[in-house]
């Protein structure tokens, strides 16, 4: 049986939604019908993977025509270039099927084109207003140009397919849903996210997974959380994925900004997301702009339920109100409210989350997106060329059309350079405006300080007027004062006179009043001694009558007469 050669271009070598796919395409690819090779542009993660699978790799720059901001042109080659060497690794490959795993690159194509072999355009993006994607050509010439040189567009889901049928691309389309492998899920070990962030058993644990981005919708789910955590204090969010330096500052702020510091935890880039998502309640996608996002359909096999904006192929995925629920893109309340729905009911999450585990088996596993890429190959193999260059004037004409197109884009990576220049010029008279400014506001400023001053001045000439005129006042007031005060004086000194006259006088009053006083004084003792003898004559008159009484009555007539005295007492009292 021979073996279907593929030649798998990838866009980057790093690990993120569309090269997962393509890893897990290689990984489940039935190797007895499909013979990988893969175009690499440089290295990265997903070179070791693809190593570990024993697939051989070819390093080649590739350039893009839907590109990032901060893409630029590949350094090494211009466009027929990188095609003339794909093409010699298609025919000396003997490649059957070119497989482009993005639409951001475009040489798969001519370089399938021009070497006479099918292309498969793999579409993972949904490029209509994509808030990040920028297309160096009008979309609508892209989406025919995808069509042309392609034998099958493959959209990762049917919402992504619009875009095309919006401009009437439509008979190449067909949608092969991405897989997840069901054993990353089935036999995980090691120890628990929630042991490693300390994050304890009786939490609600919410797992988003991605770039934080605003197109990643983290705003929205902050201030749903913000929402929720003034409901519940058991809750707790994690978002694993990069975290770009020119992000880190809104988003650290927005998270303090919303009282989220101990409720809100960041892991940067992580291989064990089987493993986180084990270890959590409910999965939420918050995003305003997916495709078919990835992670959706690993919290499916790991039996969580989710909660996810209904935009791109997320409605294709979730079944809502079965295996989880869609909400409207950046509607933090509804966001919120789904949340909560699922936080608190566990018997819910866990039908939820088994539900979503059989939809997972029934239409995403890995070896269904396997066989159904088989299946296409197959069928191309078996179908005729959409087109054919092997005509000199086609062969010609399309050759024409890839310098035109290599001139064209020469040329808008010039108006990329000068459009950077300019903006850099831009934002230097930005700088330099500012600085004007600066300089102006400051020039203003002293001029509002000099006229502070001015008022200042005018203030304390004022106030020196103000003070001349009171000690002018003082002065006459102090001439005033100085008269009185000698006046005053004259006044004193007469009354000194005056008082020395009545001191005088005064001395002459006590003099006199000491003669008096020492005149009375002795007069008084003179008077206090006559008393004093006179006293002492009665007294000795009082003794010598004593004296006689008590002789008289020691005397015998005295005795004798007494009973007489005694009869004569008597009778006078009858």
């Amino acid at each position: 049986m021979h073996k279907i050669k593929v030649l798998y271009l990838s866009h980057s070598s790093t690990l993120n939604g569309g090269e997962i796919s393509l890893l897990t395409l290689l990984k489940n690819l039935d190797r007895d019908r499909v013979e990988p090779l893969v175009v690499l542009p440089g290295e990265g993660p997903l070179c070791s993977e693809i190593e570990a699978l024993g697939i051989r790799m070819i390093d080649s720059s590739l350039d893009r025509w839907i590109r990032y901001s901060w893409d630029h042109l590949p350094a090494d080659g211009l466009t027929t270039q990188r095609v003339a060497r794909l093409v010699e690794i298609i025919q000396s490959e003997q490649i059957d099927i070119v497989h482009s795993n993005s639409s951001v690159i475009h040489e798969g194509g001519l370089g399938a084109k021009l070497a006479g072999v099918r292309h498969v355009w793999h579409i993972h993006e949904t490029l209509t207003d994509h808030p990040e994607l920028v297309p160096l050509l009008d979309l609508p010439l892209i989406l025919h140009g995808i069509d042309y040189l392609s034998d099958a567009v493959v959209t990762v889901a049917n919402t992504v397919q619009q875009q095309f049928r919006d401009v009437g691309v439509t008979e190449k389309l067909r949608t092969v849903y991405n897989g997840i492998d069901s054993a990353l899920f089935d036999k995980l070990e090691g120890s628990s996210i929630r042991d490693e962030l300390r994050i304890s058993r009786d939490k609600i644990l919410v797992v988003s997974v991605g770039a934080v981005t605003e197109r990643k919708g983290y705003p929205h789910l902050l201030k749903a959380a913000e929402i929720i955590c003034g409901q519940r204090s058991d809750v707790h969010f994690l978002w694993v994925g990069p975290l770009l330096g020119k992000e880190r500052p809104a988003f650290e702020e927005a998270i303090s900004n919303c009282g989220l510091q101990d409720v809100f935890t960041h892991l940067d880039f992580r291989r064990d997301i089987p493993q986180i998502l084990k270890f959590s309640d409910l999965y939420v996608l918050p995003s305003l702009n997916e495709a078919f996002p990835l992670v959706i359909l690993e919290a499916m096999a790991a039996g969580k339920p989710v909660v996810a904006t209904c935009c791109g192929g997320t409605s294709e995925s979730v079944e809502d109100g079965n295996t989880g629920y869609l909400v409207p893109v950046a509607n933090s309340e509804a966001l919120a409210e789904k949340i909560l729905v699922l936080a608190s009911n566990q018997g819910l999450r866990e039908a939820m989350g088994q539900r979503g585990r059989e939809v997972f088996e029934r239409k995403f596993s890995a070896e269904t997106y396997a066989r159904r890429m088989e299946e296409l190959y197959e069928h191309l193999l078996s179908s005729p060329m959409t087109t054919d260059l092997s005509g000199s004037v086609e062969n010609i004409l399309f050759q024409g059309a890839i310098q035109t197109y290599e001139t064209l884009t020469t040329r808008i990576e010039e108006l990329r350079i000068a459009s950077e220049s300019l903006q850099a010029a831009q934002r230097s008279c930005g700088h330099l405006q500012a600085k004007v400014e600066e300089a102006q506001d400051r020039l203003a400023d002293r001029d509002r300080r000099l006229a502070d001053l001015v008022d200042q001045v005018a203030e304390r000439e004022r106030a020196i007027q103000e003070r001349d005129h009171l000690l002018a006042e003082s002065r006459g007031t102090a001439q005033t004062l100085k008269q009185d005060l000698t006046a005053t004086q004259g006044e004193l000194a007469q009354a000194n006179i005056r008082v020395k006259a009545l001191e005088e006088r005064l001395r002459q009053t006590e003099s006199i009043l000491a003669a008096e006083r020492k005149g009375f004084d002795e007069e008084k003792t003179k008077n206090a001694n006559e008393r004093k003898a006179e006293c002492l004559r009665h007294e000795e008159k009082l003794s010598e009558i004593e004296k006689q009484i008590n002789e008289i009555l020691n005397s015998k007539s005295w005795k004798v007469t007494a009973p007489l005295r005694k009869a004569g007492s008597f009778l006078t009292r009858k």
